[in-house]
Parts: C-alpha cells; structure tokens; sequence
C-alpha cells in the first residue's frame, strides 16, 4: 500500500510539457487493488487535490466536444439572462412596431 501512496503523492500535471504525462485513473486504481480486493487508502488534502486535478483534465481531454458544448449552452444561458434583465429595465415597445424592424424594406 505504501507504493500506492507513493505514486498517488508524486502525480503532477504541468499543461505546459509536451505530451500526455498524466496517469490514467484506471491505472490508479489497478495499483490500488491488492488480490483483487480494493485496499483502503488514506488521502491528505494535497494528494485529493492532484487526483482531482487528473480526474477534471482526464474528463475534459477524453469528452473535448461534450466540454465545448456545455461551455457553450453555459454562455448562453447567462447571456439571455442578462437580455432578460437588460429588457425588463426599458421601456415597453409594441409587438407591432418590433415587427415592422422585421421587415424587409423594399
């Protein structure tokens, strides 16, 4: 178990090297399993913070598209809410006059 604790307290992510230098999850877990049995592993707040660190860029590295669409569908919502507020702090317009800015002018 000690060596388990040992490779999980050296993880370290630099975005800057070159190549993919992060260790699979999976590979976490298949050196934590001791006769088949997962072994209990105790973990300080510096060593949770660099798996989660794995575990967030893992995530966005292996579902990049997913990623971008949320980000996107994210940006969205807050900029139709901020419409929303901008809109109901001017005044009114008539649903007839909108229209008429919808028209092509001949």
């Amino acid at each position: 178990m000690g060596e388990v604790m040992g490779a999980i307290a050296q993880l370290r992510y630099n975005p800057f090297l070159e190549g993919d230098r992060i260790s699979s999850l999976s590979s976490l877990q298949d050196q934590a399993q001791i006769g088949g049995i997962m072994s209990e592993i105790t973990l300080n707040p510096d060593q949770l913070k660099e798996i989660l660190k794995l575990a967030i860029v893992e995530l966005i590295r292996d579902n990049r598209q997913e990623v971008s669409e949320f980000l996107a569908e994210i940006i969205e919502d807050v900029a139709m809410e901020r419409a929303i507020a901008e809109g109901e702090s001017t005044e009114q317009v008539s649903r007839e006059s909108i229209f008429q800015l919808l028209e092509p002018h001949s």
